[in-house]
């Protein structure tokens, strides 16, 4: 849908709306209306927030480095748009470019098993080396794992949150989400210092589903939030792709209903592209190392010894001086808390110490819980 379809739905008028709180104003919706119906209400949501609330909140995006894209942006992904729910704006920092890139979304639960985090580290992984953008929510489990695999891999991801691009949650992810950031795109429809609430996860999973073509679950229990993304992605005509467990394994009850109510059975990648009738990636094995696709994310890993395993051995020699200084501070105690670890640097350097501490968490030389960061060895 182009956007002159939609006039006098202006960028100017689609920020109102969402700071009007009007989230289920879509694109789809707009087009519905009579000529008339249209220009009255835009001009009644440009009247209800005034031209300096508006001027204010570009601002504040711009000075925190953030996007503001509305539906007559170019850079909003066309496959949102096309979406019965899509919001008026959206909260971006990342590479524009890259919501519009083709991209398969990789979820599961919060706790999960051994099993599912080793199947999302390969999944996500081969994905992102056959050239797909992995998407996922940023929650700790299943999301952490799909998102740290794809940039090991070389390659980018989407984290959609549910808060504010400045309130990053979990806390623990803050160092995840700026590596994401700086190789991908993080997205949230709410406010840059919007704080996480209960229901605000569903309405991103809709993002998540809305932009990818395909939703791939790694493991399901009966009230696994990955559900409620499947169903959306089902309802939004997207693939639903799901990898069997034992029938018996309370961690593949959900993903079997979903089997059951005609979701694609997985095995492997190549059930994944066939049914999305992409081309098969070479044979590679059942593993690759970061370096074989490079990348600035991969060779940075390769400059610290690591490889694409949460709980890989890192190379004690050739580390980054600031990676090397990051250990030391561990070592005289640990937790230290992220400020702490940040300020500790002349100048602070916030984005580049997340990208530190992803890369040592990545090697499995720390832990983040919280804002603490633990040493591990």
């Amino acid at each position: 849908m182009k956007a002159t379809e939609l006039d006098p739905f202006t960028e100017d008028c689609w920020l109102a709306a969402a700071l009007k709180g009007r989230r289920s104003l879509s694109p789809q919706f707009v087009a519905t209306l009579s000529g008339p119906r249209r220009e009255a209400l835009a001009l009644s949501l440009l009247e209800a927030v005034p031209e300096s609330t508006r001027r204010a909140t570009r601002a504040e995006a711009d000075a925190l480095g953030i996007a503001i894209l509305t539906p007559a942006h170019p850079a909003y992904p066309p496959a949102l748009c096309a979406s019965p729910d899509a919001p008026p704006a959206l909260y971006v920092r990342g590479d524009l470019a890259v919501l519009s890139a083709p991209q398969i979304a990789v979820v599961g639960p919060r706790r999960m098993t051994r099993l599912g985090a080793a199947d999302a580290q390969r999944f996500a992984g081969d994905l992102t080396r056959a050239g797909w953008v992995v998407t996922s929510g940023l929650a700790m489990g299943i999301d952490g794992v799909a998102h740290r695999a794809a940039l090991a891999a070389g390659g980018t991801t989407i984290a959609v949150l549910g808060s504010g691009l400045e309130a990053i949650y979990p806390a623990a992810h803050r160092p995840l989400a700026a590596a994401i950031a700086a190789h991908g795109a993080l997205v949230s429809e709410f406010p840059p210092f919007m704080t996480a609430r209960p229901f605000h996860f569903p309405a991103r999973n809709r993002i998540v589903s809305a932009l990818a073509r395909g939703v791939l679950v790694i493991e399901a229990g009966d009230r696994s939030g990955a559900l409620i993304t499947a169903r959306l992605a089902a309802e939004q005509g997207r693939e639903v792709f799901v990898i069997p467990r034992h029938a018996l394994d309370p961690a593949g009850a959900g993903g079997h209903r979903l089997l059951r109510e005609g979701a694609v059975l997985v095995r492997g990648i190549e059930d994944v592209l066939e049914e999305l009738g992409a081309d098969l990636p070479p044979r590679q094995g059942d593993f690759l190392s970061p370096l074989a696709t490079g990348g600035r994310f991969a060779e940075e890993m390769a400059g610290n010894g690591a490889i694409a395993t949460e709980n890989a051995q890192a190379n004690p020699r050739g580390l980054p001086a600031l990676d090397s200084k990051i250990i030391h501070l561990l070592q005289k105690g640990s937790p230290r808390s992220l400020d702490e670890l940040t300020g500790a640097q002349d100048p602070p350097r916030p984005g580049e110490v997340a990208a530190a501490l992803t890369r040592l968490e990545l090697a499995g030389r720390i832990r983040l819980a919280g804002t603490e960061v633990h040493w591990l060895r």
